[in-house]
């Protein structure tokens, strides 16, 4: 299996609890784009345990709290692409915070109301 997010280099993990681990995004779409990932392959969100989904939260929190003392966002765009059609590139859930300013740009929203 080459997923590469179960062969993240040490130094890339920012925080980490026992069913999951917080990076910054490679390629953010704002600063502090964050991802959450889940310490076992799995390919989709409803894969997770409670217990997994309770950690990574958790983590997503912890993004959210790192986040608001380096750069002070007005908002967050919070979101999983899980599977091929909803966008997701690698079978590994990740949910992102990705911090806003205001205005929020539609090139850089999750979704639109416009969408559901």
């Amino acid at each position: 299996m080459d997923c590469p997010f179960c062969t993240l280099p040490p130094e890339r993990i920012t925080q980490e609890n026992e069913h999951a681990v917080l990076i910054r995004d490679a390629y953010p779409v704002s600063p502090g784009h964050s991802l959450v990932i889940p310490r076992r392959h799995i390919g989709s969100w409803f894969e997770a345990s409670e217990d997994e989904r309770t950690a990574m939260l958790a983590l997503l929190e912890a993004a959210k709290a790192m986040i608001d003392q380096e750069d002070r966002p007005d908002g967050y765009n919070i979101g999983i692409n899980d599977g091929p059609a909803a966008g997701q590139t690698v079978p590994h859930p990740l949910p992102q915070s990705r911090p806003q300013a205001a205005p929020l740009h539609a090139q850089k929203a999750l979704g639109s109301a416009h969408s559901l």
